[in-house]
């Protein structure tokens, strides 16, 4: 969750003066301190705002909130306006759209601490690594484990029991009803988690009996080969 996010309501048929949709983005901007302003005109006027919120927002929540105030028709305008919400990390969405020419603004209550709303930058790293990730499933478990459990000892036994507080108790992650994918799944997360070349070999030959030392190997290939040593 954030504390303060940009948006743009850019409906088909644009945003009209005095409309609906734009006294509900006002009154949002009203209720939560930020500000909204218009660009262009006739069906191209639309809106750009930006929004604090003091315990912080899923962008998730927001899209919903603005879906409704812009009355999207269609998953088209959906996927736009969820692609203008962006997370604000200083003032330049401000400092940008309140200095274009043809900007107008429709409200300004800019709050005096913008800073103790944006992320420090420990989290903006957060979001770049998020963003960088291959993949975003194990992944965010990663962020997850590191932000509970980051002390504990990493063990397959732990990350297990861990996926099932995640599941169960805590209930942030998506119930895997199946045991079979959900140990598969757990398996893998302590692999990624680890990223250790020295569990590579249990991993992928997991059937094969460890075998440390040369002798041992010769020993065993005579056992199972004997035609070859006679």
């Amino acid at each position: 969750m954030y504390k303060s996010y940009a948006f743009t309501l850019r409906p088909l048929n644009g945003v009209p003066l005095n409309s609906t949709i734009e006294q509900k983005a006002m009154k949002l901007v009203e209720k939560y301190n930020g500000f909204l302003v218009a660009e262009k005109e006739a069906q191209e006027r639309h809106l750009h705002g930006q929004l604090f919120f003091p315990n912080g927002k899923r962008k998730y929540d927001l899209a919903k909130v603005l879906i409704n105030i812009q009355e999207c028709q269609s998953p088209a305008e959906v996927r736009v306006l969820k692609g203008g919400i962006k997370i604000a990390y200083n003032n330049d969405f401000y400092t940008d759209y309140t200095n274009k020419p043809d900007s107008i603004m429709l409200i300004d209550k800019f709050i005096d601490n913008p800073q103790d709303y944006y992320p420090t930058e420990d989290e903006q790293e957060k979001v770049r690594n998020r963003a960088r990730a291959t993949d975003a499933k194990y992944h965010h478990l990663k962020e997850l484990w590191e932000e509970q459990e980051g002390t504990a000892c990493l063990t397959q036994q732990n990350i297990t029991l861990y996926l099932y507080r995640l599941m169960y108790v805590d209930k942030k992650i998506n119930v895997i009803s199946d045991k079979k994918c959900f140990n598969q799944t757990a398996k893998s997360m302590f692999h990624y988690i680890a990223a250790d070349m020295k569990y590579a070999e249990n991993y992928c030959f997991p059937d094969i009996p460890k075998l440390d030392t040369q002798e041992a190997f010769e020993d065993k290939m005579k056992k199972d080969f004997p035609a070859l040593f006679t």
